[in-house]
């Protein structure tokens, strides 16, 4: 990314969605709407499907999705073992 003296490439990145993983020189960026998932995951540290379907429920309803019952999501991650 080639970015200006008077603005740097972090920057840059933040305006871009993107969190830098070092200040300077980043070389590496992680999408902030990812960031937001893992924050939202660990709100609900029980390590077990319920915590990683309601998860995943939330941030989707958050990006805009509708599911249109609960019990989808934990169907389909039953049916994956």
């Amino acid at each position: 990314m080639n970015t200006c003296p008077c603005v740097g490439a972090a920057q840059c990145l933040l305006r871009a969605g993107l969190f830098p993983c070092a200040p300077s020189p980043p070389t590496l960026a992680v999408d902030l709407c990812v960031l937001w998932f893992i924050e939202m995951l660990a709100l609900c540290t029980a390590p077990n499907v319920s915590a990683w379907t309601d998860t995943l429920e939330a941030y989707l309803r958050g990006m805009g999705y509708k599911l249109p019952m609960k019990v989808n999501l934990c169907c389909f991650h039953d049916n994956l073992y």
